[in-house]
């Protein structure tokens, strides 16, 4: 039996890295972040880097459509990770996303506010997110 746990454990290496968090409320996103926007993912690459201290990830390129918090510019770069262990956000071609970032920093993850958001949703998620930023409602 204990030869069976094992081989059950180490057979299943994405059990034991996978990724973990503590989820804040939206809110409290909205307050930390220095940009909050919304656009649509136009282009993205594979980064594999050679570094000691960068895992391989996602760069992506994002068409601003809608300015919640920031400065922010008409074409912004993002990275994120692969998706599962690594915490990253999948990322699809044509799809809109929100994304929320703090301090210098361009990466993106399931442990933070940013994520895909589908176009019905699109101006509800607005309205929300101007509300908790302190911006009037059209």
């Amino acid at each position: 039996m204990r030869s069976f746990l094992l081989f059950v454990i180490f057979s299943l290496p994405s059990i034991s890295f996978a990724c973990s968090c503590l989820q804040g409320t939206i809110k409290e996103y909205v307050q930390d972040a220095n940009k909050i926007y919304l656009g649509t993912l136009t282009s993205s690459r594979i980064v594999d880097t050679n570094k000691d201290n960068e895992w391989p990830h996602i760069e992506g390129t994002l068409k601003v459509e809608h300015v919640i918090k920031g400065k922010v510019s008409s074409e912004e770069k993002i990275s994120t990770g692969f998706g599962g262990g690594d915490c990253g956000i999948p990322m699809t071609i044509g799809n809109v996303y929100v994304i929320f970032t703090k301090g210098d920093s361009d990466y993106i993850g399931i442990c933070g506010a940013s994520r895909q958001i589908p176009r019905y949703k699109e101006t509800e998620y607005i309205n929300t997110l101007k509300e908790l930023a302190g911006h009037e409602s059209p």
